[in-house]
């Protein structure tokens, strides 16, 4: 009698969401790469705060900004989705649609201590975000991920590639999807050289 079985998940690239306009699947990691100021993080924001609004565990660490600063921004992308473009909506129906997505965490990391593995002990432990499942995780930016080396931490320049293999790693260990933005010199734009290893 013959005998067959299946080995892993047979369709492991089933999307479990799209969020601004990017599908995301358990297991896998997107890079964002831009020049400064493009509007990464504002991107970001949004994915987060549409799939919270889902029920799905929802994280941005920022590098950058503060959490006081993360709401700000994440008001005001609110406050032009519920209005439009020409109304200003009362601030309860802002504070109304936020709160569909009040479940998100926004977090200020430090770029000295808060290593790959820090962020998700911290995501595990201090807000319960699934050990197996999906869940959305963005990092803002590669570029200030603290990556520490044989020799201790590694320098900006080199830092990038192996964070991103450490949020690979996570992914596939948990089951979330990771969207990490990293920021390009507009120098690089111009000058001919390959932007893979930015």
């Amino acid at each position: 009698m013959p005998r067959s079985g299946t080995l892993g998940n047979p369709q492991p690239y089933t999307p479990f969401g799209v969020f601004a306009g990017l599908s995301f699947w358990g297991g896998g990691l997107t890079l964002l790469a831009a020049a400064p100021g493009i509007g990464k993080t504002s991107w970001l924001l949004r994915m987060i705060f549409e799939s919270a609004c889902l029920h799905i565990p929802s994280a941005i660490g920022c590098y950058e900004h503060t959490p006081e600063e993360l709401r700000f921004r994440l008001f005001l992308q609110t406050e032009a989705m519920t209005g439009g473009p020409h109304t200003q909506p009362s601030q309860p129906i802002v504070e109304a649609a936020l709160a569909r997505a009040s479940e998100a965490v926004l977090l200020s990391l430090n770029s000295r201590e808060d290593t790959v593995r820090a962020l998700e002990d911290m995501l595990i432990h201090d807000y319960a975000f699934p050990v197996k499942g999906p869940a959305l995780i963005a990092v803002d930016y590669l570029n200030r991920v603290p990556v520490v080396g044989l020799t201790g931490m590694m320098n900006e320049e080199g830092r990038s590639g192996e964070a991103a293999a450490a949020l690979r790693e996570m992914a596939r260990h948990h089951g979330w999807a990771i969207i990490a933005a990293a920021a390009l010199k507009s120098e690089r734009f111009n000058d001919g050289d390959d932007l893979s290893a930015y």
